[in-house]
């Protein structure tokens, strides 16, 4: 039985079933299932997604709602993560740096990353380089994801690539991403890794963490 609902929940995040997907996961959790399967099966659900938005298939739209879906979900399940005994992937504070006020961008990667099992520190918009190095070391993370939707915001995100680099170089990795950035900006800056979108930036994150002992850009 679990395990047809853990399909519904599948189903039910590929197709953006807002008004589903809470509902199935607290049946899911009565009939047994753990909250990290759950998160996984969202995820497998969530690659979908982004594979089709990749092809062309979906659209920034269907992206959107996605995320929004799987936050939802997870608001539910995170909290029991730790209860039931889930191991963390990795920390990963993240927010919009400084001037930066969008958020729909940043908060479906963080849906993203949080679905595939990383601990998340939403910052928020608008983020000194200071406060994502100060909330990094706080929550002893191990990446800080920093974005930016403009171009005017690009110096926040070279300032916190700088900050990292002179304060926690190799302790702390920096992933970049954002309507505004490039490859050649994230290597111009001695960021860590850069990210086109939500399931690059997962992909991204997974390869940091795979590769923490050693430097060069993703």
């Amino acid at each position: 039985m679990a395990k047809e609902i853990l399909q519904a929940i599948k189903e039910c995040l590929i197709a953006g079933e807002r008004t589903q997907i809470t509902p199935l996961c607290y049946e899911a959790l009565q009939q047994g299932a753990l909250a990290y399967e759950i998160i996984m099966t969202m995820n497998e659900g969530m690659r979908v997604v982004g594979e089709r938005y990749e092809t062309g298939e979906y659209f920034l739209p269907d992206l959107v709602l996605g995320g929004v879906v799987m936050k939802e979900a997870v608001a539910i399940l995170e909290p029991l993560l730790a209860l039931q005994g889930a191991k963390s992937r990795g920390t990963i504070v993240a927010g919009s740096v400084t001037g930066d006020v969008h958020d729909i961008g940043k908060n479906i990667v963080i849906a993203m990353f949080s679905g595939t099992g990383f601990s998340v520190i939403d910052l928020g918009i608008n983020v000194a380089s200071e406060t994502f190095l100060e909330a990094a070391k706080e929550h002893k993370a191990d990446i800080i994801a920093a974005s930016a939707t403009l171009s005017t915001t690009l110096p926040g995100l070279r300032e916190v690539a700088h900050l990292v680099r002179d304060c926690a170089r190799g302790s702390i990795k920096v992933l970049v991403g954002g309507a505004a950035t490039t490859q050649k900006f994230a290597r111009d800056i001695c960021a860590d890794g850069w990210a086109p979108d939500a399931p690059q930036a997962v992909k991204a994150a997974e390869s940091l963490m795979a590769k923490r002992s050693g430097d060069g850009i993703i």
